[in-house]
């Protein structure tokens, strides 16, 4: 039933909406269209839209002022059941209640594990459900990869320091024979042949262990 090639017309435009500037996506669940807008003047704002007109059901604002090269919004929301959480790039998590339209906790992923300058492009986190967990990378001194309780904002673990500089991934699960791994890769210094410090890393989802990094082209097991 999918076309094979567009209309000379183009697909047809349903709706469209004014948004800022950005590299952030949507995220559709039950008829809703969720959507981390930003304003580098004032700060970052979740919209939620209908599916079905583009028409805006009910937004909330907090104040993240903040200029970075490539100005605007860079990650998707991720829901789960009533809730929605962003991350900003500031580094803000909010868990918001899709029914009462407001944050449910707020932590800052960046500042509570000891960051100090934010990084060129600022924080890009889109958060991983696994479970019961809510699962960021702060990418720290302190902390590569954190957990939270995703109905409570409980600091659930976090994982040692990563090999590497502070980059723009998402933790991902991945399979590795019957097991699920936390896998984040961390962004290396220089490039090419010449690219060190940077890593791949598989942890344990449940408690932030680390079960294998690979770096510089050699697999390490702790």
């Amino acid at each position: 039933g999918l076309l094979r090639t567009w209309p000379a017309e183009g697909p047809k435009v349903l709706w469209s909406v004014p948004m800022g500037v950005g590299f952030g996506g949507p995220a559709v669940s039950g008829g809703r269209v969720y959507v981390l807008d930003r304003d580098e003047a004032v700060g970052d704002k979740l919209r939620v839209l209908d599916l079905a007109s583009g028409k805006e059901l009910w937004s909330f604002a907090y104040d993240a002022p903040g200029r970075f090269m490539f100005a605007g919004s860079r990650t998707t929301p991720t829901v789960d059941g009533d809730l929605v959480y962003t991350v900003g790039p500031l580094g803000d998590l909010h868990a918001f209640g899709t029914k009462t339209q407001k944050p449910v906790w707020h932590k800052n992923i960046w500042k509570d594990f000891g960051g100090g300058s934010l990084p060129q492009w600022a924080i890009v986190q889109n958060p991983l459900i696994y479970g019961n967990l809510l699962i960021v990378a702060p990418q720290t001194t302190e902390a590569g990869v954190v957990a939270y309780d995703k109905v409570t904002g409980e600091l659930k673990w976090k994982s040692a320091p990563l090999s590497g500089t502070v980059g723009y991934v998402s933790p991902s699960l991945v399979k590795v024979g019957a097991d699920n791994h936390l896998v984040m890769v961390t962004a290396a210094i220089g490039s090419g042949r010449s690219a060190r410090n940077g890593s791949v890393n598989g942890l344990d989802p449940l408690s932030g262990r680390v079960l294998w990094t690979y770096t510089n082209w050699q697999c390490i097991i702790p």
